[in-house]
């Protein structure tokens, strides 16, 4: 597509996913800024080029970015949830948790984010909101082997063998596999 039409902004950004998704960061770097060169006022190409920043480990430079993207865009979940993995990073908790659900709040069907704030309740041995993070998730999105997973680890944590069994089970059963026990 870049070569059919090279000013177009989106193959660039999706070229440079191809590359994020291979952990391929020279490669999205340079496709990143070619996006942002052709359509600066993109919300997606500011999230993404957060997303390479924040794995190169440039925190200040990808909090910027996802803040410009929630300036162009004010209801766009994904840069919340990295603004949750930055104040992760940082250690403040509670400014962690409240992007997550912010993110949340716009994609109730948001897997990473859902994921990442249950796996912060369980750092914070908040397992019961854990649980009930992960079942209304696994209601949205009963394939989710991540969400099944985690509600089995909460259920464990929280002394709830027969439920873990039984989160676990389904983890298994949506890989396709025999369940044993």
């Amino acid at each position: 597509a870049v070569e059919a039409d090279p000013d177009f902004a989106g193959s660039y950004n999706n070229l440079a996913l191809i590359a994020l998704d291979r952990e391929d960061w020279a490669a999205a770097g340079p496709l990143l800024n070619q996006a942002m060169e052709r359509a600066p006022g993109d919300p997606m190409i500011h999230n993404n080029q957060g997303n390479l920043l924040l794995r190169l480990g440039r925190v200040p430079e990808a909090e910027a970015e996802y803040r410009k993207a929630l300036a162009l865009k004010s209801d766009y979940a994904e840069p919340h949830n990295g603004l949750g993995s930055i104040q992760g990073r940082r250690g403040n908790r509670l400014e962690e948790i409240a992007e997550y659900r912010k993110a949340l709040q716009i994609e109730p069907r948001y897997l990473d984010a859902r994921a990442n704030l249950a796996r912060t309740l369980l750092a914070g041995a908040d397992y019961r909101g854990a649980i009930a993070l992960c079942r209304e998730g696994v209601s949205l999105r009963p394939e989710s082997v991540l969400l099944w997973n985690l509600l089995g680890e909460a259920s464990l944590r929280a002394g709830d063998g027969k439920g873990a069994r039984e989160a676990f089970r389904n983890s298994i059963s949506q890989r396709g596999q025999e369940i044993p026990l």
